[in-house]
């Protein structure tokens, strides 16, 4: 009987060790296919090629491929070419194998206090804004957006400040009453226009050239970088320089896409994003007095001493109404 039980024993250690032995196994296999699984991620972006977050982003797809051995394609489309904005943050939502450049403002209806850093007068500089989108505060943020299917990979891809590019000279706040602005669709820049008296348009980006030139629209809130390498200096004369946002822009993609991720290929695309964003920003810097310098021998007037105590003044309501307040001293406690 004793036999009997020990040879009993001995069959279930048996089958329990080729149980684990068969798992183990199917668990290597399992680790392998990933490892030679390959992945496709579209890019999309409104600009042009020669816009430095479109180079930047050429720059980050042969990084990515190159640090993860080919197995993460990268495809850049510039122009709009994949849709527009609000076309991608839809395929996004579906899982979609697209990312997409956008600011923040983007996603003021599901994490309003994300919204914030597009607000008027928030920061100067590159380098505040830099250390504000890596602030503990708006990761916080990234990280709630990320729970509602979407997924930035960084935030610090900075495309200068934004001014106003009219038709008419522009020297007081009293002088936009009533002047038709393209803007984009976020919160924060129709408030702010809206403020300034302005009557802000909504238009594509690829169609502020010809709503110029049929007088659609009046002019636009631009950033030098944009008016140059559209070309908006032909249609329009005069650029003042409110400096009412400092655009930070991020690179997001489906949350439940980069989920689906080997986590060694998650990381090269939120590190190749970082380091693309800084490429990026770097250019902008680069490039900006350059052309704005080409635009003025254009033609281009420039209004550099405009006075901006009431704009400011002004931009104080914006974030009262939208109930940013609290926010937006989160992010200026954050990089004291």
């Amino acid at each position: 009987m004793k036999k009997q039980l020990l040879l009993g024993a001995m069959i279930l250690c048996l089958a329990g060790s080729m149980t684990a032995c068969s798992g183990t196994s199917k668990a290597a296999q399992d680790n392998k296919a990933q490892e030679k699984e390959t992945y496709t991620l579209k890019v999309s972006h409104v600009q042009g090629d020669n816009a430095p977050v479109v180079q930047a982003l050429y720059q980050f797809e042969k990084d990515v491929e190159a640090d993860s051995n080919g197995r993460l394609q990268i495809e850049v489309f510039p122009n709009g070419t994949l849709g527009d904005t609000v076309d991608l943050v839809n395929q996004c939502k579906t899982g979609s194998n697209v990312a997409f450049m956008t600011d923040a403002g983007r996603f003021a209806d599901i994490i309003p206090d994300i919204s914030v850093i597009c607000g008027p007068y928030l920061f100067d500089d590159y380098e505040t804004g830099n250390k504000m989108v890596q602030s503990g505060v708006f990761q916080e943020w990234c990280g709630q957006l990320a729970k509602e299917g979407y997924k930035p990979l960084s935030f610090n891809y900075y495309e200068g400040d934004r001014n106003i590019l009219t038709t008419k000279p522009i020297n007081s706040m009293a002088d936009l009453k009533d002047v038709k602005l393209r803007t984009g669709s976020t919160v924060q820049w129709i408030d702010t226009l809206n403020a300034f008296g302005a009557i802000p348009t909504s238009l594509a980006q690829s169609e502020v050239y010809t709503g110029i030139q049929q007088k659609v629209v009046d002019g636009a809130d631009q950033q030098v970088i944009t008016v140059h390498d559209m070309q908006l200096y032909e249609v329009c004369k005069n650029y003042t320089m409110t400096h009412q946002y400092q655009l930070m822009l991020g690179l997001v993609l489906s949350n439940d896409w980069y989920e689906k991720l080997p986590e060694d290929l998650q990381k090269i695309l939120v590190d190749n994003s970082i380091k693309a964003g800084e490429y990026s920003s770097q250019l902008t810097l680069e490039l900006v007095d350059t052309q704005l310098e080409e635009m003025k021998s254009q033609g281009l007037v420039v209004n550099d001493t405009i006075d901006l105590t009431e704009f400011k003044a002004v931009a104080d309501k914006v974030y009262e109404a939208e109930g940013l307040t609290e926010a937006r001293q989160k992010l200026l406690d954050a990089v004291k």
